[in-house]
């Protein structure tokens, strides 16, 4: 559904978003980190983005990335 959205408006941050809620949910972790880095490239101010990908970094071990996305994010605020 959210890869028919995206098809009809590549360039909606929330289609991204949602979308990579609905893998989160199924445990597709790399599929998750790959809507929300799109997402948040349309709209880096959009907080649930950095939520979303933070998430899927901390299910998926990826503990290094979770920390430097973290320390870029705090540095931009």
């Amino acid at each position: 559904m959210f890869s028919e959205a995206i098809h009809c408006n590549p360039k909606d941050h929330r289609f991204f978003g949602n979308g990579s809620y609905c893998y989160w949910c199924l445990e597709l972790y790399p599929s998750v980190l790959s809507d929300t880095q799109k997402s948040i490239q349309l709209t880096p101010d959009w907080t649930k983005g950095y939520f979303r990908k933070g998430s899927a970094l901390i299910e998926g071990q990826c503990l290094s990335s979770l920390l430097s996305m973290w320390t870029l994010l705090c540095v931009c605020l």
